[in-house]
C-alpha cells in the first residue's frame, strides 16, 4: 500500500513539473505562435504537391503567375479539388502594395477559415495546406503602394 501511495506521489510530482515547464515556456515566447517540433516529423513521408496557377479556376483578378487586386474590390478565386489523397501546399508573396488581407476557406468535412495578412515588412506567407476538396481564396488590397494603384500577389516558388 505504501508503494502505491509513493508511486502516486511521484506521478503527481512529474505531472506538476511538466505543467509548470509548459506554462513557463508559453510565457517566454512572447505570444508568437510557432509550429510544434513534432509536427515536422512526417514532412519527409507525406508527399506534397505545390499549387500552381492551373489549380485555380479563372477569375478576373488573375494575371500571369498571380493576382492583381484593386482596393475595395476583393479578389475571390477557387482552388480546384483533386482526386486521391494528395496534400497540396502553397505560399503567397506580396509583390507590390503595402497590405493585403488573405482569407483561405478550405472545403470538405474539415473545412476551416484561415485569415492572414501580407505586409510589405513580411511579404511571404507561411506554407498554406490545401486539402483534396479544394478551397476558396479571397485577397483584399487594404493599402497599395504610392507608385501603383493596385496590389499584386504571386505564388511563391
Amino acid at each position: 500500500m505504501k508503494r502505491l501511495v509513493l508511486l502516486l506521489i511521484v506521478v503527481l510530482l512529474l505531472f506538476a513539473a511538466m505543467l509548470i515547464y509548459g506554462l513557463a515556456r508559453d510565457r517566454s515566447d512572447g505570444g508568437v505562435l510557432q509550429q510544434p517540433d513534432w509536427m515536422g516529423l512526417l514532412d519527409s513521408v507525406v508527399r506534397k504537391q505545390v499549387v500552381t496557377s492551373t489549380d485555380f479556376l479563372p477569375a478576373q483578378c488573375m494575371v500571369s503567375g498571380g493576382f492583381r487586386i484593386v482596393p475595395n474590390f476583393p479578389c475571390k478565386v477557387h482552388i480546384r479539388s483533386v482526386d486521391g489523397s494528395t496534400l497540396r501546399s502553397m505560399k503567397l508573396l506580396l509583390a507590390s502594395g503595402t497590405t493585403v488581407e488573405v482569407n483561405l476557406q478550405t472545403s470538405g468535412s474539415t473545412g476551416m477559415s484561415i485569415p492572414l495578412k501580407l505586409h510589405s515588412d513580411h511579404p511571404e506567407s507561411s506554407e498554406l495546406q490545401i486539402p483534396k476538396d479544394g478551397a476558396d481564396l479571397t485577397l483584399d488590397c487594404k493599402e497599395h503602394s504610392a507608385t501603383l494603384p493596385f496590389c499584386q500577389v504571386s505564388l511563391a516558388r
